[in-house]
């Protein structure tokens, strides 16, 4: 995790705006400023984030979800270091060929609804998330057993090294009271309780007394979901003592509190589909006959200017990015770096040239021009893709911009071209991305590649868990361009001076992951 701590910084329209807003609510009278620093206890917390669990706090649905390692306990957890510690587990062991793997769990850990926590609901827990299918890295699970009632056992179909990341990031559920409406009033054994959720406005906890680790210092956090620009807005009035933000707002000095900037998992890229028109999959059509060729996909991995992405969307914020896994100990060690010489030449060699003059290159017959498809709810996506159409034009290469709903993207990505994000902290991610046999499964593999060496590369790293296994897969991979890695979008927070959140795994941008490790969280 890299740390930032800034100040300064100049003030754009939209956040003159916000300030000059802020300044005129700070001369009435009724300003909630005041009242939040008369009322707040010492013990209390307040956060204004911009995310909000879309489908609540149950563990099994995946990373719409929220909860884990806060609400709910997990079996084994990450250190700042990207290192594997214990939480729910006290030791496990795994077979040579990665097929077993067995935990053996503390016997003093309760649920807040007093039930001890057992075997029996790690395994529940497990078989759940397996049979709802959101959760790819659980893939090749074949069976839970308990084998007593501290000891559970996990068989796979093939082998899984990165199971041990996966059970990192999975809640254990109250097997006694999970059933409908979990999703709302959650029964865990994590650090802390939600106490209140109003949907669109705000989430309480407090603190779980019968944890059985480190006793949190603070009582009761109370999370406000509010927009960016009123996140921004209660930074500067005081009203907050941590507030999530972005790199628009980032270089701005607020009094009282410190900016924080954390880089790590949260890299963006373009997705490029690998094969050519005229191929059907999930009853929709497949395949693109321009990002089909090789050197569209590497003149654009070539040509791209990725610091000009960093400044001009992310406002200087961010990192130019070369894998899916940046930051992170098993990403890609190569710097990024533009050469437009490269890039004409690789098109040149490769037949695409502007025959009639009309700045759009062309190869028999076909015009270089594809769509890019982006969630139309995120404001970084359409930057991205207004900036990469302004970089491509530069190099004869047209795009057409979609904006398009999840349901949508399902079908779009495997058409063209897409906008995508990975920002998981378990090498499962590059199975997940390259290996052939999730071309067309849900957002897996969305450049439809496929390469026997590449499988076997990946295989491979499943088997051995070596970093060094899971780059080398990477790097095959990316020879052939099926994904141009672009940036790493930075999480921002702006922190009040006397809150010490420590050194603890920097978040990612799926909600509520910034309170992970918040039971170490104290005033100075």
């Amino acid at each position: 995790m890299i740390i930032h701590l800034l100040s300064g910084g100049e003030l754009l329209m939209k956040k003159l705006w916000i300030a000059v807003s802020a300044f005129f609510i700070i001369l009435c009278p009724s300003l909630e400023g005041n009242a939040f620093a008369k009322e707040r206890q010492a013990d209390e917390l307040v956060l204004a984030l911009t995310k909000e669990p879309r489908l609540g706090f149950d563990p099994t649905v995946g990373l719409d979800g929220a909860g884990n390692g806060f609400i709910y306990s997990t079996l084994l957890s990450l250190n700042e270091k990207m290192e594997i510690t214990y939480d729910l587990a006290e030791e496990y062991q795994v077979s040579e060929d990665k097929l077993k793997w067995e935990f053996k769990i503390r016997d003093d850990a309760r649920f807040t609804d007093g039930h001890k926590v057992t075997a029996h609901d790690v395994a529940n827990s497990f078989q759940l998330a397996k049979s709802r299918g959101e959760i790819k890295s659980l893939e090749g699970l074949k069976r839970v057993q308990v084998i007593d009632d501290y000891t559970v056992q996990f068989l796979f179909e093939r082998p899984l090294s990165s199971f041990v990341y996966s059970v990192a990031s999975i809640g254990i559920l109250s097997s006694e009271s999970y059933g409908k409406g979990n999703e709302r009033e959650p029964v865990g054994s994590g650090p802390y309780q939600l106490v209140k959720w109003n949907k669109g406005e705000e989430a309480v906890f407090v603190r779980n007394d019968g944890y059985y680790g480190h006793q949190p210092f603070f009582r009761r956090i109370k999370v406000l979901f509010v927009s960016e620009d009123e996140a921004y807005a209660m930074a500067k009035e005081g009203r907050a003592d941590l507030v999530q933000s972005t790199g628009v707002y980032a270089g701005d000095k607020v009094a009282g509190m410190e900016t924080l900037v954390l880089d790590r998992a949260g890299n963006r890229g373009l997705s490029l589909v690998t094969i050519p028109a005229g191929a059907s999959l999930n009853g929709a059509v497949a395949g693109n006959d321009v990002t089909a060729d090789p050197a569209i996909r590497q003149a654009i991995q070539a040509g791209v200017d990725r610091e000009k992405i960093v400044e001009k969307v992310l406002n200087g914020y961010g990192q130019a990015s070369l894998s899916a896994a940046s930051g992170l100990p098993w990403s890609q060690s190569a710097k990024a770096g533009e050469n437009k010489d490269m890039a004409e030449e690789l098109l040149r060699i490769g037949g695409w040239a502007d025959s009639d003059n009309d700045g759009i290159l062309e190869k028999k017959g076909i015009k270089a021009i594809f769509p890019i498809a982006f969630p139309f709810d995120d404001s970084i996506y359409k930057a991205m893709a207004l900036e990469l159409k302004e970089q491509l034009a530069d190099m004869g290469i047209q795009i057409t911009i979609q904006e398009s709903t999840w349901p949508e993207m399902k079908r779009s990505i495997q058409a063209g071209a897409s906008l995508m994000k990975s920002e998981s902290y378990n090498p499962f991610d590059i199975y997940y991305l390259y290996h052939s046999t999730n071309r067309g499964i849900g957002f897996g593999n969305p450049s439809l590649y496929g390469s026997e060496m590449v499988d076997a590369a990946i295989e491979k790293a499943l088997l051995s868990g070596d970093y060094a296994d899971w780059k080398k897969a990477e790097e095959l991979a990316l020879e052939d361009v099926p994904i141009v890695w672009l940036v790493t979008v930075p999480q921002v927070y702006f922190v009040k001076k006397e809150l010490h959140i420590g050194n603890t795994i920097a978040p990612s941008s799926y909600p509520l992951s910034v309170l992970n490790g918040a039971q170490n969280w104290r005033l100075e």
